[in-house]
Parts: structure tokens; sequence; C-alpha cells
């Protein structure tokens, strides 16, 4: 029981790294349409479609090898794709678990607060030093000015909105705060790459293709739309998010109602 379970957790991350890869293909076809090159629009979401159909053809044959009920397999299909909570019938079934600022949750919160907005403040840093050092005519461009000053202006939008989720995340137990929690991710991570590859295509004339074929850039929006959608799925799942931000949604349980149920208590 105890493989099977972990089997589908594991088919339930990949097939959530499939929409995650076709939902940032879309986007990013979408900014091409209206870019400087928009007959690869058609090539780049072909490129997402395909990847999404790897990734959820694995998770479907682990699915398929797990020997879990389709119900239960963790396959995440078109009509999994809103979170929605569980029915109040099934909540006396679960134990209460931790509750309040600990564990895990510490990663998130120090991520968001300190190690994210000087992350990010040092690679755009660094790669506009590279830049100006490669290419010196870059400095005699009045559109590289105006690029930077976009660029400087979207890093921070996303530390102050990192560091304002970091602070709630912290001291304001409430629902809202996930939501602005979950928004922080997202933004600090793929989106400020989107609009920054919209901002080199506004003034420096450089495509957002161009901007997303170079091997780096590629492999760290990738990385970046990875990890956020761990955290993501870690605020959708974990229990002690539940019972700290949404109070105590799970009272205690039956010793035999605990012997059908385990989560994991992160």
């Amino acid at each position: 029981m105890a493989m099977q379970e972990g089997v589908r957790r594991i088919v339930k991350v990949v097939s959530l790294v499939a929409w995650g890869i076709l939902a940032l293909s879309m986007v990013v076809s979408v900014a091409v349409l209206f870019g400087r090159e928009p007959g690869m629009t058609l090539p780049v979401l072909g490129a997402g479609i395909a990847a999404f159909g790897v990734f959820q053809g694995c998770a479907w044959i682990l699915a398929g090898f797990s020997g879990n009920p389709p119900d239960a397999d963790g396959l995440v299909r078109w009509k999994n794709l809103p979170f929605r909570r569980r029915p109040a019938a099934k909540l006396a079934s679960v134990s209460v678990g931790p509750v309040g600022v600990g564990g895990w949750l510490w990663l998130p919160i120090i991520g968001l607060l300190i190690l994210g907005p000087l992350m990010s403040i040092g690679q755009t840093l660094q790669a506009l030093e590279e830049a100006e050092r490669l290419y010196p005519a870059l400095l005699r461009l009045p559109a590289w000015s105006s690029y930077k000053a976009a660029g400087w202006t979207i890093i921070a939008a996303a530390c102050a909105v990192s560091i304002v989720a970091g602070y709630r995340l912290l001291k304001d137990l409430r629902p809202q705060t996930v939501s602005l929690v979950i928004v922080a991710l997202w933004l600090r991570g793929p989106i400020t790459s989107v609009l920054d590859a919209a901002a080199g295509q506004a003034f420096l004339d450089y495509s957002v293709v161009e901007y997303f074929s170079d091997p780096r850039t590629l492999g760290s929006v990738l990385a970046a739309t990875v990890t956020a959608l761990i955290w993501t799925l870690y605020f959708k799942w974990s229990r002690r998010v539940r019972n700290t931000y949404f109070g105590r949604l799970y009272p205690a349980n039956t010793p035999k109602a605990s012997q059908d149920r385990a989560e994991p208590s992160l």
C-alpha cells in the first residue's frame, strides 16, 4: 500500500508538470504571435504539446502499473485541473496534523523574504553587466537604457510582491495569504522571464523566440516553472498549510479512520 501511494504521488507530480509545460507553451506562443516572428507560434505551441504528451504519457503508464483505481491513480485529467476542496463529509476522516509556522513552511518564507529577492537582483545585475561587457555598443543606445529601466521595474515589482507574500506567510494566517504566495511564486519565476522577453522585444527589437532560444535562459525558465509548480502543490496539499491558514479544516479522527488514510505532515 505504501508503494502504491508513493507511485500515485509521483504520477500526480509528473502529470502536473506536463500541464504546467503546456500552460507555459501557450503563454509563450501568444507572446510570439504578437512578436516579430509570428510564424514561430505553431512550432512553439507544437513543442509544448509534444512535451505535454511525453510527460502525460509517462504519468499515464506509471498510473497503469501502480494498481490504483482510475479515480485514485494520481493522473491529472482535464476535469481535475480546478483545485477543489474535499467535501465536508470526508473531512472527518482526516487527522488534525501539524499547525503553525514550521517544518517545510520555513523554506518558502525564507525564499520569499530574503533569498528570492537577493537572487533576482544579483542575477539581473550579472546578466546586464555581461551583456554590456560582450557588446559595448549597447551603452550608446538609448533603447538599452529604456530596456534596463523596464527590466529593473519588473524585478522591483516581483521582489516587492515576494517580500510582502513572505511577511504575510509568517504573520497573516489567513486563506488570502496562500493565494498571494502562489501568485508571488509564479510572478518571481516564469512570469518575470516572459515580461523581460516582452521588454526586450519592445525596446531592443529582440524577438521572444530569440530570447527563449538561448539554452541557459530556457533552462532557467523551465527550472523556475518546475520550482513554482512544486511549491504550488505544497500549498495545495500540505496539511500544515490547511490547518494553519484555513482554520483547522480537518478535525481529529478516530483510530480506525487514521488507519484508512494517511497524509504527509509537512
